[in-house]
């Protein structure tokens, strides 16, 4: 995944760790194709989406990837 942020956790009693966070807009673009996947009846899973489907993976897919 292009543009991944490396931010330093600092918790417990530890040294803390670093944790990966994703560019703004890429969570919530694939929670909304996520959201529409799963509770479509035109979507077989793994099998076919639907338009909606593929739209909401195409947006998710930008928001990750970046503009191409």
């Amino acid at each position: 995944m292009s543009g991944v942020r490396w931010q330093p956790r600092e918790e417990g009693s530890g040294p803390g760790y670093l944790q990966a966070v994703a560019p703004g807009g890429t969570y919530a673009a694939y929670h909304a194709y996520n959201s529409h996947y799963y509770k479509c009846d035109d979507c077989e899973f793994g099998e076919v989406r639907c338009e909606t489907a593929k739209a909401l993976w195409a947006a998710y897919t930008q928001a990750r990837d970046g503009p191409t």
